[in-house]
C-alpha cells in the first residue's frame, strides 16, 4: 500500500490537520454516512489551496476497506472533469484512511427529490451534468481507459452551492479497455440494489450499459420527486421504475410525474424528450440502450425546449401574488387561458387561443399619482377600482410587459357608461384622443359592449418589436357624453387565419371584428375561424382597416370579402351580387359582380389584386353595401390570396 500511494505524496494531508479541521472528528460536523463511513466537513489546506472540504474516513465495519481507498485515489487521480468530484489530498496513519473530496454544500441529489423549490430547468440541468460525467467516464472518443462506475444513483450525484452536479463515489468502479464497443467486466459485488442492471443479476457480468440503465432509474426518480424504493411495513419496496413504464407505455406521464407545486411548469415537449431517453435506458436489452454521449445530447435537447419556453412565462410568473398554484403546463396555461392578475393586481394578462399574450392595464397604473380612489365596479378585473371622467379628458401612460413579439396588437379604451341610458349596442361617441408625438388629433367613432359588460373603442394598432411598449395618450374627451367609468387599458392580439398554398405562398385572412371600425352585432358560428365568429352586417354597409402581417413580397393577391348569406334562400352556386366598395383614397365607387360559394360553406367576393412589395400591407376600404334584396350578411373576414389558387376554384 504504501510503495502505491508513492506516486500521489502531492495529495498527502497530515492527521492532525484533519483531526484540528472536524474538531477531532466532533459529530456536529458529521454530515453523512455511506459504505465506505462517515462524511464530515472541515477547512484545511490542501492541493489546491485552502477551503471547506468533505472529509471521508473509512470504517472497516461497513464493508469496505483498503482496496476502495486506493481505488478511490487511483481513480479520481486519473478522471479529471467538471461534473466529476474532485479528490483533494488523503491522509493514511495507522488505522486511519481517509479521503478528502471538494465540497458540495447542497448534499446529494436524494436530498433534493422532492423539494418544490427545485424547478424543472434545475432538475434537468442536473441530470445533464451528471450525464456529461458519466460520459467522460465511458469516453466514447477512446482517449483514456473506460471507467464503469458500478454505482450509479442518486445518492451519488452531489450538488454544489449553484446546484453543478457532480459524480461521486468511484468504490465499486472498475476499468476496462479503450476504443472497444463492449466493456465486460465479471464482477459479483457491485451497485445499489432498485438501481442494478436486471441483466447483471442474471449473467455477473458488468458493462458501460450497466451503469446507464441506473442512470435511467436516476432520471425517473427526479421526474417523480421520490426515490426507487421505499420502505412498507419494515421491508423495501421497488416499485417506482415498474410504474413509472407503465404510465409511460400508457402515455399516462402527467399522472406520476412531480405533481407539487414549483415556479415552473415541465413543459410537454420537454417532458417528452427526457422521458422517451430515459425510457430507453431502461430497456431490458443492453444493445437497445443508449450510450451516454447519446444521453447527453437528448437531455440537452430537453433543457433548452423547457428553458426556451420558461423565458416566455418567467417574468408572468414571477409578477404573480399570489403565487398560481398548477402542476403541468396544461394548467398553467388553464389558469393564464382564464385570466391572472399581476404586477400587485394593476395588470390583468391572458392567453388567446393561439397562445398569444392579451395584457390590460389598469387605469390607476396609467394615471400614475392624478388617480385618487377609484370607485370598484363589480365586476371589475382590479381590485383598485375605475376612474370616473366627468368630459373624458385625461392622460396615461400605458407601459405593458408581456406583449408577444411580433404580433400585432389593437389598443383599446375598457369603460362604461355612467348613465345607463347612453349604453346602447352600438353607440357613436366620437372619442377624441392623440398619441404622443402626433399633432393630429384621432377620432374613434364607435363603440361596442362586450359580454363581459364592458364597452371597448378601438384607438391605435401596431406590431409589437418587444415585450415591453411605452405609450402615452391624450384623451381630449368624449362628444355628448358625460362620465364614464375606466377599468384600463387593453393590448388584444389582431385575430387572423394564417396558411400556406402548395406553393408555399402565404394565405392569410384577418377576422372581420378586427377590422371594422365600428362594431357590429356578433353571431357565433361552429365552423367560424375566429373566436368572435362572424358579425352582422344589414346590407353589407360598414367601413374596414385591414393590416396583414405576414404575405411574400412579389406575390399578386386577391383581397376578397368571405361570407355567408343570412338568409337561405339566397344562396345560389354563383351569384349577381352588385357589392358596391370604395378604397381608401379613391373617389371612384367599385363594384364586385361575382361571388362563388367555396368548399367551407362561405362565399367569397373578389375585390381587387395587388403585388404585394412587403410583407405588411395597410388598407381600408369602404363598403357600400349590396344590392337591397340581398338583406344581411355574416361577414367572416378579408382574405389575401395568391392570384393562382383563386384561379383554381373557377
Amino acid at each position: 500500500m504504501d510503495k502505491v500511494l508513492q506516486r500521489f505524496q502531492d495529495l498527502k494531508i497530515q492527521l492532525e490537520e484533519i483531526k484540528s479541521a472536524t474538531n477531532n472528528f466532533d459529530h456536529k460536523n458529521n454530515i453523512g454516512v455511506g459504505g465506505f463511513g462517515k462524511v464530515y466537513k472541515g477547512e484545511l489546506s490542501h492541493s489546491e489551496g485552502r477551503s471547506m472540504v468533505a472529509i471521508k474516513r473509512l470504517d472497516r465495519r461497513h464493508g469496505q476497506g483498503e482496496a476502495e481507498f486506493l481505488k478511490e485515489i487511483t481513480m479520481l487521480s486519473r478522471y479529471k472533469h467538471e461534473n466529476l468530484i474532485s479528490l483533494l489530498g488523503f491522509c493514511y496513519e495507522g488505522d486511519e484512511a481517509i479521503l478528502v473530496y471538494e465540497f458540495a454544500s447542497r448534499g446529494d441529489l436524494g436530498e433534493h427529490l422532492g423539494s418544490p423549490d427545485l424547478t424543472w430547468s434545475k432538475r434537468i440541468r442536473i441530470c445533464l451534468d451528471a450525464a456529461k460525467g458519466l460520459s467522460h467516464l465511458h469516453d466514447p472518443r477512446g482517449t483514456h481507459q473506460r471507467l464503469i462506475h458500478c454505482d450509479v444513483k442518486s445518492g451519488n450525484i452531489l450538488l454544489d452551492d449553484q446546484w453543478n452536479a457532480k459524480v461521486a463515489d468511484f468504490g465499486f468502479s472498475i476499468m476496462g479497455p479503450a476504443n472497444e464497443l463492449q466493456s465486460t467486466v465479471i464482477n459479483l459485488a457491485a451497485g445499489t440494489c432498485g438501481y442494478c442492471d436486471p441483466q447483471y443479476a442474471m449473467t455477473n457480468t458488468l458493462t458501460k450499459e450497466s451503469d446507464v440503465y441506473s442512470f435511467g432509474v436516476v432520471l425517473v426518480e427526479v421526474l417523480c420527486g421520490a426515490l426507487c424504493y421505499s420502505y412498507n411495513n419494515g421491508s423495501v419496496e421497488y416499485n417506482l421504475v415498474p410504474a413509472w413504464t407503465k404510465s409511460y407505455e400508457e402515455k399516462k406521464l402527467n399522472d406520476i410525474i412531480f405533481k407539487r407545486p414549483t415556479t415552473q411548469p415541465l413543459y410537454q415537449s420537454s417532458l417528452e424528450t427526457f422521458s422517451a431517453i430515459a425510457y430507453r435506458c431502461l430497456r431490458e436489452s443492453r444493445e437497445d440502450r443508449p450510450n451516454m454521449s447519446e444521453v447527453v445530447t437528448e437531455l440537452e435537447t430537453a433543457l433548452e425546449i423547457q428553458e426556451l419556453k420558461s423565458s416566455r412565462y418567467d417574468d408572468i410568473l414571477k409578477s404573480a401574488e399570489p403565487p398560481l398554484n398548477y402542476g403541468s403546463e396544461d394548467e398553467l396555461m388553464m389558469l393564464l387561458s382564464k385570466g391572472v392578475l399581476l404586477n400587485d393586481g394593476k395588470t390583468y394578462f391572458s392567453l388567446n387561443k393561439l397562445g398569444e399574450h392579451r395584457e390590460m392595464i389598469s387605469i390607476a397604473e396609467c394615471l400614475g399619482s392624478e388617480f385618487e380612489n377609484g370607485h370598484t365596479e363589480y365586476n371589475s378585473r382590479f381590485p383598485v377600482g375605475t376612474y370616473h371622467s366627468e368630459n373624458g379628458i385625461f392622460k396615461t401612460r400605458v407601459k405593458p410587459q408581456f406583449l408577444s413579439p411580433g404580433i400585432t396588437y389593437t389598443v383599446n379604451l375598457v369603460f362604461k357608461f355612467r348613465y345607463k341610458e347612453k349604453a346602447r349596442r352600438c353607440e357613436d361617441i366620437y372619442l377624441k384622443y392623440k398619441l404622443q408625438g402626433e399633432i393630429e388629433t384621432l377620432v374613434s367613432e364607435h363603440a361596442y359592449k362586450r359580454e363581459d359588460g364592458w364597452w371597448m373603442a378601438k384607438l391605435h394598432q401596431f406590431t409589437c418589436d418587444q415585450k415591453i411598449v411605452d405609450l402615452q395618450i391624450l384623451f381630449d374627451g368624449f362628444q355628448d357624453i358625460t362620465t364614464i367609468d375606466v377599468e384600463g387599458i387593453e393590448f388584444r392580439p389582431l385575430e387572423r387565419w394564417f396558411s400556406l398554398n402548395k406553393n408555399g405562398e402565404h394565405c392569410e385572412m384577418i377576422s372581420i371584428a378586427e377590422c371594422l371600425t365600428s362594431e357590429f352585432k356578433f353571431w357565433g358560428k361552429d365552423n367560424a375561424r375566429f373566436s368572435k365568429d362572424t358579425n352582422l352586417l344589414s346590407y353589407g354597409i360598414f367601413k374596414t382597416h385591414v393590416k396583414t402581417q405576414f404575405l411574400s413580397p412579389g406575390i399578386t393577391y386577391t383581397v376578397n370579402l368571405v361570407y355567408k348569406f343570412k338568409h337561405k334562400n339566397m344562396v345560389r352556386r354563383c351569384e349577381q351580387i352588385s357589392l358596391k366598395y370604395k378604397l381608401q383614397g379613391e373617389v371612384e365607387t367599385l363594384v364586385s359582380y361575382l361571388a362563388y360559394e367555396r368548399g367551407d360553406g362561405c362565399f367569397t367576393a373578389e375585390l381587387y389584386q395587388l403585388t404585394c412589395d412587403h410583407e405588411v400591407v395597410n388598407l381600408q376600404i369602404l363598403f357600400e353595401g349590396f344590392a337591397r334584396q340581398y338583406g344581411t350578411i355574416e361577414a367572416e373576414g378579408i382574405e389575401f390570396l395568391p392570384l393562382e389558387k383563386v384561379r383554381l376554384h373557377h
